[in-house]
C-alpha cells in the first residue's frame, strides 16, 4: 500500500467512525462539526457543506447549538476561497468559547482579500480577547507589513514571539522587516532555517527580491 493510499484508508476509517457517532446521537453539534472539519480536511467541501447546513436545520429551535456549526461551516467557505461567505457564517458565531477564534477567521477572510484595514480592525479585537495567542498579533504584523508600515508589523511581530518564539513564519516575517530597514535580520533567519530549511528555501526569491531593491536605493542613493 502506497503512503497515499495509506493515509486515504486512515482517513475513510476516521470518517466511519465518525459518520457511526453521529447516527448514534444526532442531536449532538460536535458530531456534526467534528465529521464537518474531517471532510473539510479531505477537501470533500460539498459534502461538508451539506453536513454543517443539515446541522444547522436539525438545531433550527435551539440556537445555542448553532456557534460552533457556523464556525464550521465558514472554514468550509474559506477553504474554498468563498472569503464573503465565511466571513458572514463567522459573524454568526456569539458562543464566548469560540467569538475570539471568529475574529480571527473574520481577519483573514479580509486579509485574503487585501482589506487590510478591515483584517486589522478584527485581528486586534481578537487579541484583545486572546490575549496569550500569539496568532492575531501574527497577523496585525503581517497587515502592517503589506501597507508599509515596517515599525508596526515588527512591534506585533516580536510580542507574538514572545509568546511563541518557535513560529517560522512569524520570524521570517520579522527578519524581513528588519532587513527592509538596515537592520540586524540574521537572528530570525537563522531560526527559520534550523526549523524549517524548505520554508526558507521557498521563500528565498523573496529575500533576494528586497536585497536586490535595497541595493539599487542604495546605489541611488550614492550617485546623488
Amino acid at each position: 500500500m502506497t503512503e497515499r493510499a495509506e493515509l486515504q484508508h486512515k482517513n475513510d476509517q476516521i470518517i466511519k467512525k465518525m459518520v457511526k457517532a453521529l447516527d448514534e446521537d444526532p442531536y449532538d453539534p460536535k458530531r456534526y462539526y467534528d465529521l464537518g472539519s474531517m471532510l473539510t480536511k479531505i477537501q470533500s467541501f460539498q459534502q461538508a457543506e451539506e453536513l454543517f447546513l443539515k446541522g444547522l436545520n436539525v438545531f433550527t429551535k435551539d440556537p445555542s447549538k448553532h456557534g460552533l456549526l457556523h464556525y464550521g461551516l465558514g472554514n468550509v467557505y474559506y477553504a474554498t476561497g468563498l472569503y464573503e461567505k465565511a466571513i458572514s457564517e463567522y459573524s454568526k458565531v456569539k458562543d464566548a468559547k469560540l467569538k475570539a477564534d471568529a475574529l480571527l477567521m473574520i481577519a483573514q477572510g479580509y486579509y485574503a482579500q487585501n482589506q487590510y484595514q478591515q483584517a486589522m480592525v478584527f485581528s486586534l479585537t481578537a487579541s484583545e480577547n486572546a490575549t496569550r495567542d500569539p496568532a492575531p498579533k501574527v497577523l496585525l504584523g503581517d497587515c502592517f507589513l503589506a501597507t508599509g508600515d515596517f515599525q508596526n508589523a515588527q512591534k506585533y511581530y516580536d510580542e507574538s514571539l514572545v509568546l511563541n518564539k518557535k513560529d517560522i513564519h512569524a520570524n521570517f516575517q520579522r527578519g524581513l522587516t528588519a532587513l527592509v530597514q538596515g537592520q540586524e535580520a540574521d537572528i530570525y533567519f537563522t531560526r527559520v532555517k534550523k526549523r524549517d530549511p524548505q520554508y526558507f528555501k521557498k521563500h528565498q526569491e523573496r529575500l533576494n527580491d528586497i536585497a536586490s531593491l535595497l541595493k539599487k536605493q542604495n546605489g541611488k542613493g550614492g550617485r546623488e
